[in-house]
């Protein structure tokens, strides 16, 4: 009986729920139970049979969550809002890891360098004496994906080759439309409620909330593009009623272009083959 790890941050719940669906290559699909897997326990009970899912409410030993069918899949969402935090993303990875590493055979980590938060990450988990393999995101020329953004364009040229063709682009996806107001939170928090009150008085902004934080963090950006990433499964209706009001209220401009899951989804069946 094989068990393949994941550690993901929650920018990849709808890409993670469909890759499942699409392949069902697991017998189980396990869960851990913290407060950033909350709204991915809902969606995993109301896509696949109860029988299915397990989720883990206690990792400490093996005991509590043993082997049941020949290939079973652990999960570990992380916050979204950790981008915003070098020393936090580490943190978390790190310790996430040690707390699954008895459960499974194989980690992977659906994370890229996220800002070079992460470009020392093997060392790292070999330094704190992770015993199994770990995998983390690479392109077709086995480099290490940028960020999220990175892994559903499917390489790092293809990211560039859109960095390149218009200065100043933001990228939106499935999951930043969800949970762009986490990090809107977190870096108006990170700029102080003074500060952000003063910034808000320069721009005539009376309420300082949603949208309207990160309004007074890109007025100081040079962003002028949003490009939204379509990955064929989503609902495109409610998708692109929220591309549009992040555009309007950002005054960017609004286009689209298509994103892959190959990266994703060829990583995780190559893990499987190592088990």
């Amino acid at each position: 009986m094989k068990r393949l790890g994941i550690i993901l941050c929650e920018v990849f719940e709808e890409e993670m729920l469909h890759l499942l669906q699409k392949n069902e290559i697991f017998d189980k699909v396990i869960i851990v139970d913290n407060e950033s897997s909350k709204y991915f326990q809902l969606v995993l009970e109301n896509n696949f049979p109860l029988e299915k899912i397990k989720i883990a409410r206690e990792l400490c030993s093996t005991r509590f969550l043993k082997r049941e069918h020949p290939l079973e899949i652990v999960l570990y969402v992380l916050p979204f809002y950790l981008h915003t935090s070098p020393a936090e993303i580490k943190n978390q990875v790190v310790n996430a890891s040690k707390e699954i590493e008895k459960h499974i055979d194989k980690l992977v980590l659906f994370y890229g360098l996220c800002g070079n938060s992460l470009s020392d990450i093997e060392n790292l988990l070999r330094d704190n004496r992770l015993r199994i393999p770990v995998t983390i995101l690479l392109d077709e020329k086995k480099e290490v994906v940028d960020d999220c953004i990175c892994a559903l364009l499917g390489s790092r040229e293809e990211y560039a080759n859109e960095l390149y063709k218009e200065g100043g682009t933001w990228f939106m996806t499935l999951g930043w439309s969800r949970h762009w107001d986490k990090i809107a939170k977190e870096r108006a928090e990170m700029l102080g409620p003074e500060h952000m009150e003063e910034l808000a008085r320069k721009l005539g902004i009376k309420k300082l909330d949603g949208l309207e934080n990160l309004k007074i963090i890109f007025d100081h950006t040079k962003y002028k593009r949003l490009l939204a990433l379509e990955l064929g499964f989503e609902d495109n209706t409610e998708y692109k009623a929220k591309c549009e009001d992040f555009a309007s209220c950002l005054d960017l401009g609004l286009c689209y272009r298509k994103g892959t899951l190959k990266l994703l989804e060829n990583t995780i069946k190559e893990s499987i083959k190592d088990l």
